[in-house]
C-alpha cells in the first residue's frame, strides 16, 4: 500500500531543509530546499538539479540557501 505520508531524515531538518510536492513542465517533483519561503517564488524560474530514479523525480535547489529573487 503507498501513502503520501513523506518521513524526513533527521540530518534534513537539522541541516533545515525542506522538502517541497511540486509541479512541474515535466510533471511532479519532490524540491528539496534551504529557503523557508518558497511559496514567494512560485510562477519564477529556479535553478535545480534533478535526479530521476524510474518514475520518480528529486530537485535540489541550486541557490545554496539563498533567497530567490
Amino acid at each position: 500500500m503507498y501513502s503520501d505520508l513523506l518521513y524526513v531524515n533527521p540530518v534534513m531538518a537539522a541541516l533545515k531543509l525542506r522538502i517541497y510536492a511540486i509541479e512541474t513542465d515535466l510533471g511532479e517533483a519532490l524540491l528539496i530546499s534551504k529557503n523557508d519561503k518558497f511559496e514567494e517564488c512560485l510562477g519564477k524560474k529556479i535553478i535545480c538539479y534533478r535526479f530521476i530514479r524510474d518514475k520518480e523525480t528529486v530537485l535540489i535547489d541550486g541557490s545554496r540557501g539563498q533567497q530567490n529573487e
